[in-house]
């Protein structure tokens, strides 16, 4: 029984340390804080470039209709001043055109001034959000490489700790691994406790001198009055 318990432990050492592998797994930062970081960026920048964008359109459009406005005007004014219509009617008709061609430009005028002291107040907002948003991407691309290269290690620990739990069954009898996978179901992981400066090492309960004594000289199996986990002796 002893050294069937012994090798019940050395099962058990590897399915803690499979326990705390799987738990630090389960607790890696894969990235989501940066992650919200990186769509927070983006939907800045994506409305900053916009924004930019629009202007930079309205401008390009305002400075077209301006051209055309000069080519109407133009036109307009060689018909009036090259002596090809004489009738009033039609006279007075280019003027009112005219007009209302050179309010046309004014208010196009206006429109572009404003348009481009946009488009200068926009640029550096647009550069701003977006060295934002790439500082946000490189800190997620860093923190998902480095989810990446952790749970890489921690899952080749993991295949070594199966490993070695495989290798060391063999020597624990099917009777009392089943008793050690009963209680280790309800005693978070831990079935056996190794008799150390007279406690349990499992709760640390002062042991009986006589549980001490059976435990020690092999008579038996014994488990702690306290937390019921199974004991062995704290050396091999």
């Amino acid at each position: 029984m002893h050294e069937d318990l012994q090798a019940l432990y050395k099962v058990q050492e590897a399915d803690s340390e499979i326990m705390l592998v799987q738990r630090a797994l389960h607790g890696l930062d894969k990235g989501h804080a940066e992650l919200a970081a990186l769509q927070e960026a983006t939907e800045k920048h994506t409305e900053a470039h916009k924004a930019l964008q629009q202007a930079t359109r309205d401008l390009a459009d305002s400075e077209l209709e301006q051209k055309t406005v000069e080519t109407k005007k133009k036109l307009c004014e060689d018909k009036l001043y090259g002596g090809r219509v004489t009738a009033f009617k039609e006279l007075e008709a280019l003027q009112q055109e005219i007009a209302a061609l050179d309010k046309r430009r004014g208010d196009l005028d206006v429109r572009i001034l404003t348009l481009m002291d946009d488009i200068e107040r926009l640029k550096p907002l647009d550069t701003a959000a977006r060295a934002v948003k790439t500082k946000a991407r490189l800190a997620h691309e860093a923190k998902v490489a480095a989810h990446a290269k952790r749970t890489g290690l921690l899952n080749a620990k993991l295949e070594e700790l199966y490993r070695r739990r495989a290798e060391r069954l063999p020597a624990v009898s099917a009777e009392l691994l089943r008793r050690y996978d009963s209680i280790r179901s309800h005693a978070h992981g831990v079935a056996v406790g190794r008799i150390d400066a007279g406690r349990c090492g499992a709760c640390h309960t002062n042991l009986p001198a006589q549980t001490i004594h059976c435990v020690k000289h092999d008579m038996g199996l014994r488990t702690c009055d306290n937390c019921g986990r199974m004991l062995c002796w704290g050396s091999d």
